[in-house]
């Protein structure tokens, strides 16, 4: 169950929809590692470089909302940070005890982690930045 690149995900600023894209690959590839049951330290890599690309992207964005007085920046940094909560404790529930994981159940947690997010709130940023021209 791998995500597809689609138009819908687009929030129609260059950088954001950039990150995304490049969110999606790895999500697309450390599913694929689960599911295959690579080795715990390639899947270990994996999720940091989840981390890593989730945390420099919500940091693009912020910056974006501060610089153009988004009105609903507290909300969406609040979730930023449960989004980047939520990864953590996975990467550290799958660290603990692959065997006891079920790669569907953490595959859909993937997929709504980001999905969701795009839609529900970064493409009302998109648009708030695009009328802004910004």
């Amino acid at each position: 169950m791998l995500i597809d690149w689609d138009a819908k995900y687009c929030v129609g600023h260059p950088r954001i929809d950039s990150d995304h894209k490049c969110l999606i690959e790895i999500i697309n590839i450390l599913c694929r590692v689960m599911l295959t049951h690579e080795s715990d330290e390639v899947l270990h890599d994996l999720l940091r470089l989840l981390l890593n690309q989730a945390q420099g992207h919500f940091d693009r964005e912020e910056g974006y909302m501060r610089d153009a007085d988004y009105p609903a920046y507290e909300d969406h940094h609040a979730k930023h940070v449960v989004l980047l909560e939520q990864v953590v404790d996975l990467a550290h529930r799958l660290e603990e005890n692959r065997e006891d994981t079920v790669p569907e159940s953490t595959v859909k947690f993937l997929h709504e982690w980001l999905i969701d997010h795009i839609v529900s709130d970064d493409k009302p940023l998109g648009a708030y930045l695009a009328a802004r021209r910004l």
